[in-house]
């Protein structure tokens, strides 16, 4: 019975998520030739568009730098404190982890959105989003290593005389930054995706001229914007793969190299800081800002605890909902996939060409998704639960990858060798191995899923999206901070359901 309990209450869950969402098959295979109307559009690309975007595309590319690296260093200079093993203020470090912990339940795209009343347009307004953003889950990153550290160098240097922050520079900080470094660069591949997605509330980049294309319907040109991000965030990918590689010791980096790559880094970083734009910042916008945070505190109630259709928890429900079914769904379809990206299970060819296949997936803006399956769905959570799928499909592809390039194949070998099918194999070998590392890549979508529920407003595709962003442009603070408060808490609840089942599966 234990067997088939857990599989089967999932598959009830998801059912009943789906059946919220207004899933239906007939729809889907009615219609689903319309998620092709604005692709087919969009291909040949306008490729004489091209010269246009140089400058677009260097805007997004400073704007996921300067962004990811303002928020590292903050976030590192900032862990110490939180840390419950490093910190000699116990109250205190819970305290600033709870802060923390609130502003990661805050999306980019309404961090942007609020930073751009104060801020106004320009990349100025994205690379604080981005920071902001990056800082929150790169701080909690860095603060889970430092605890799970073993202390005992960090207390013997301490009692012989040496100050607390040389101790800690010597001993704990050394041990974690390259796991640090290497969550780094995975949050600059997501900050690339996110500065696309940032165009849209007035922060340049990629993403301004995007949604200029898409509103005036020039899908050719669009085109040619999804692959110039596409090529951009491959490039990135590969070449922080190679650096996360250096970091854990398998190509390791000459001291010269070393030296290099911190000049270069250095370098980069004033150059992208001079040329940032938007730098219009008022003390009038800086108190309409400061109207989200009155909202937060003197909440719209009846929104708030309101228990009809419009209400914040059905709402909520309805957000959540989606993301659930979303995220299962991509995660069902993307195990095949990443079977297939597996250098281990396949031949090159074939990994090489379902590698690019989910990589282009997961270049793809949510809005554009949005604006696909709405074609097929109308507006709606329906719309969003596929949109949801999209994105979980291209990132589980890569994360269900990871886990499979790092199995040990040794009993799947010698099945095999004892002349099992490939069925029995996996079944018996490769499944039962990976299925907690998968779980717990699934769950972390799911995290990711939730806190980006705000895009669907964007394009009306269904959740507590649509009525934040309203509240929002129509500087309706109370009714924005009866969202923000509920989506807080259930993304902080979701947040420590899913780290408890994550640990569950991994301890087995």
């Amino acid at each position: 019975m234990k067997r088939f309990l857990r599989p089967a209450l999932l598959l009830f869950a998801v059912v009943a998520a789906s059946s919220r969402c207004g899933f239906d098959f007939g729809l889907l295979a009615q219609r689903g030739g319309q998620f092709f109307f604005i692709l087919k559009k969009m291909f040949p690309p306008d490729w004489g568009f091209l010269p246009a975007l140089i400058e677009p595309l260097r805007q997004t590319a400073e704007m996921a730098f300067l962004g990811t690296l303002a928020g590292a260093v903050a976030a590192l200079a900032f862990a110490p404190f939180c840390s419950a093993a490093v910190s000699r203020r116990p109250n205190l470090a819970a305290a600033l982890r709870t802060l923390v912990n609130l502003l990661r339940t805050v999306p980019a795209l309404v961090l942007a959105l609020s930073l751009s009343f104060w801020l106004g347009t320009g990349s100025l307004t994205g690379v604080a989003a981005l920071s902001l953003y990056s800082f929150g889950i790169l701080a909690r990153l860095a603060w889970e290593a430092m605890d799970l550290d073993p202390p005992g160098a960090l207390e013997a240097l301490t009692s012989s005389g040496c100050g607390r922050a040389k101790a800690f520079a010597r001993t704990t900080l050394v041990r974690i930054m390259p796991g640090f470094a290497a969550n780094a660069l995975y949050i600059l591949e997501a900050n690339v995706r996110h500065a696309a997605i940032l165009g849209y509330v007035g922060a340049g980049g990629l993403g301004l001229v995007l949604s200029e294309k898409l509103a005036w319907r020039e899908y050719a040109r669009a085109g040619a914007i999804l692959m110039t991000l596409c090529a951009a965030v491959l490039l990135i990918e590969a070449a922080s793969a190679r650096l996360r590689a250096a970091l854990s010791g398998e190509r390791p980096l000459s001291p010269a190299w070393k030296r290099a790559l911190g000049l270069i880094l250095a370098s980069c970083a004033l150059l992208c800081a001079s040329r940032l734009s938007g730098q219009n910042a008022t003390a009038a916008g800086f108190r309409v800002m400061c109207g989200l945070f009155g909202g937060l505190v003197r909440p719209n109630t009846a929104l708030l605890f309101g228990l009809d259709k419009g209400g914040v928890p059905a709402l909520l429900l309805e957000t959540v909902c989606m993301a659930f079914a979303g995220t299962a769904l991509g995660a069902a379809l993307s195990l095949p996939l990443a079977v297939l990206s597996c250098r281990r299970f396949v031949p090159f060819a074939l990994t090489l060409a379902s590698r690019a296949f989910s990589a282009a997936l997961r270049t793809v803006p949510a809005v554009v998704y949005g604006l696909l399956f709405i074609r097929v769905a109308g507006p709606g959570p329906f719309a969003g639960l596929l949109t949801f799928a999209a994105l979980s499909l291209g990132m589980c592809v890569k994360l269900f990858t990871g886990v499979f390039d790092d199995l040990d194949l040794r009993p799947a070998r010698a099945l095999r060798a004892s002349g099992c099918p490939l069925s029995a194999v996996f079944a018996r070998a490769v499944w039962p191995a990976a299925r907690a590392h998968l779980a717990a890549a699934s769950l972390y979508r799911f995290d990711v899923n939730l806190r980006e529920a705000s895009v669907m407003g964007l394009v009306g595709a269904g959740g507590i999206g649509t009525t934040l962003l309203f509240a929002m442009n129509g500087c309706d603070w109370p009714s924005a901070g009866a969202c923000l408060l509920g989506l807080s808490v259930v993304v902080l609840a979701a947040d420590a359901v899913s780290s408890r089942l994550r640990r569950k599966a991994l301890e087995k």
